[in-house]
């Protein structure tokens, strides 16, 4: 990410619903996720100097399906 011409670094914090986090420093662009069936998680982006955006997932998911269905995050 680029923040007045200068590269900044974006890191990518996965909350599950225990307290537990998984943090990744993002050196590409593109990244996948596996989140659990079942649960809740919080993604957080956060890039210095900018506000942290949060995005929640509820994998609640019909006793039918054994994965969630695969969607696409387009900006």
């Amino acid at each position: 990410m680029f923040i007045s011409g200068q590269k900044t670094p974006l890191v990518i914090r996965k909350v599950h619903e225990g307290g537990f986090k998984d943090t990744v420093f993002a050196k590409k662009e593109n990244y996948s996720f596996q989140f659990p069936v079942k649960k809740h998680v919080l993604l957080e982006f956060i890039c210095g100097g900018l506000d942290a955006r949060r995005t929640a997932f509820n994998t609640d998911i019909l006793d039918s399906l054994k994965t969630i269905p695969f969607f696409d995050l387009v900006a």
